[in-house]
């Protein structure tokens, strides 16, 4: 997708310290130095971005940074043929085995040469007490969390892990995704854990209805209409995946009320929580947004 981007757009190495309003013209000035005016500013500057400030900073300072979802993970890559001894045919398919407190999910990759796990922890900790959001911890410290697992796992684990605990924070409540012309997009706006496989998915709704409706702007005044009619369509269907992720999470560790351990209630749920994410008509939100646009600026 890079490739259809022309270099001389993009610059690289650059970090926003600010992002002001002023008469319907947009200032950042950058770590370097460089201020730059223009009409717009749209972050798309990931979980800790530094847009999501300007744009819910003055109204909802609470909101602004990330919150803890009470999860870490550890990360594994394995030979295929290492993984087929310890776990035999498992591993040549996408798993996820489940236990209280504790998931993982394993999936071949690299043409299958490969196997990914990921080991997730639920932590009761009411917050995340790093400044970073990875963790060096030893190896015993790892294993340790998931006492009582399939020693199987555990070996893969034990042969493949690094032991750095990633933490997993989310934005659950975003009132708004912008302010006059400054708008979130992506996982500055909405970022979200990864129970659901969605939230690239998400980015990339975000910029097919964003792009679309600056695609029918011709005047810098009718920018907030645009990020309005974005915010509408966009954001309750993509806070929705955030706290349903959350959920998902949940249920994988047996701490969902409605399921429990109950594998057959878990089951299915995971049966039927997914079509409403895939089988979203995209193509019906671009033509609102765009019959939105024009019956609110007059150009139809």
């Amino acid at each position: 997708m890079t490739s259809l981007i022309p270099r001389d757009t993009v610059k690289f190495n650059k970090r926003v310290t600010n992002i002001q309003q002023n008469n319907g013209r947009v200032f950042i000035t950058f770590q370097d130095g460089e201020v730059v005016e223009t009409d717009t500013a749209i972050g798309c500057d990931g979980v800790k971005g530094f847009t999501r400030g300007a744009v819910l900073g003055s109204r909802y300072p609470d909101l602004v940074n990330p919150q803890y979802s009470h999860r870490y993970l550890y990360r594994a890559i394995a030979p295929m043929e290492d993984a087929k001894r310890i776990l035999g045919d498992r591993a040549t398919d996408a798993a996820m085995f489940m236990g209280p407190g504790m998931n993982w999910s394993i999936y071949p990759i690299s043409k299958g040469t490969e196997v990914n796990l990921v080991a997730f922890k639920q932590d009761p900790r009411g917050a995340w007490p790093y400044k970073e959001y990875t963790h060096q911890v030893d190896l015993q410290t790892m294993l340790s969390d998931f006492e009582g697992i399939d020693s199987r796992l555990l070996k893969l684990l034990e042969l493949y892990a690094k032991p750095i605990q990633w933490s997993l924070h989310h934005h659950i409540t975003t009132p708004t995704y912008y302010n006059a012309h400054v708008a979130l997009l992506g996982d500055s706006a909405h970022a979200t854990g990864p129970h659901q496989a969605a939230g690239a998915g998400q980015c990339l709704e975000d910029a097919l209805v964003m792009s679309r409706l600056l695609g029918l702007v011709k005047r810098a005044a009718d920018l907030p209409t645009a990020f309005r009619i974005f915010d509408f369509l966009r954001r309750p269907r993509a806070q929705k995946i955030v706290q349903t992720s959350y959920d998902a999470g949940e249920i994988y560790t047996f701490a969902y009320p409605e399921t429990g351990s109950d594998m057959a209630k878990v089951t299915a749920n995971c049966n039927k929580r997914f079509q409403w994410i895939w089988e979203h008509d995209l193509e019906a939100d671009v033509r609102v947004a765009e019959k939105m646009f024009r019956m609110e600026t007059g150009d139809v």
